[in-house]
């Protein structure tokens, strides 16, 4: 895996619309057996809490393979995402008001 891969993206609260995508930190690589799966685990915030700066962590990914360890790297933010502003605070409490 790259370390610039975005492997997801993740919503910012109280920013309606605004998701921040998240990429491994570093690259891993690792032999792998070709008769076994390998199984990629990420652990990482449904939301996260503004103010978010591009680079902080906010999670981890995990390989495995059986009970095997491949690889493990920090999860770090691609792009800030600012404070809410007033309108985005009214924004988001009209919207989880709204169905």
């Amino acid at each position: 895996m790259g370390a610039g891969e975005v492997v997801g993206r993740a919503p910012v609260q109280a920013r309606p619309g605004t998701e921040v995508p998240y990429r491994a930190a570093s690259a891993l690589s690792a032999a792998v057996r070709l008769d076994e799966p390998v199984v990629e685990t990420i652990a990482a915030a449904s939301e996260l809490r503004a103010p978010v700066a591009a680079g902080d962590v906010v999670g981890t990914i995990t390989f495995r393979q059986g009970s095997r360890v491949l690889g493990r790297s920090e999860l770090i933010a691609e792009r800030s995402a600012s404070e809410p502003s007033f309108l985005d605070r009214v924004r988001a409490g009209v919207g989880a008001l709204l169905p």
